[in-house]
């Protein structure tokens, strides 16, 4: 503590006992504690809702949302990461959308599919686009 802090905390208790024998009571003391000590937890509680209002909200965060909507199909590992592999690829700013427009997922799959195709290259087996039927089959079974 430095020795001006500590001349000034001798001085209020010099200043309290004083006080007190000159008729204060430790009531009033106790009473002024109290209310100083009120007006701190007001202070204080006003300054964290500040915060929490001004504080970005990751309500509508919508890379979670795709992520939660993800999880709560009946998708496989591997479609799942298809979709996740898309979405990062085109950069889509609300993935969601995919999930729930058959023409928006119809013109996404086919940008990316035409972006990823190389040439010369021999399709596997099992390819993104056979993939992608399954997963439309799968979001839009009346279309």
């Amino acid at each position: 503590m430095s020795a001006v802090t500590l001349a000034q905390l001798t001085d209020a208790l010099r200043g309290i006992r004083d006080r007190l024998q000159q008729g204060g009571s430790w009531l009033h003391l106790l009473l002024g504690f109290v209310l100083v000590g009120a007006i701190v937890v007001v202070s204080y509680l006003l300054a964290r809702r500040q915060d929490k209002v001004r504080s970005p909200r990751t309500l509508h965060d919508s890379q979670q949302l795709f992520e939660g909507l993800l999880h709560a199909l009946q998708l496989t590992d591997g479609q799942r990461d298809l979709l996740r592999t898309l979405v990062s690829d085109l950069e889509l700013p609300q993935p969601a959308a995919l999930l729930i427009s058959p023409d928006f997922f119809d013109e996404h799959t086919q940008t990316w599919q035409r972006r990823m195709h190389r040439p010369g290259e021999e399709p596997s087996p099992d390819t993104a686009a056979e993939q992608f039927q399954r997963i439309r089959r799968v979001l839009f079974p009346a279309n």
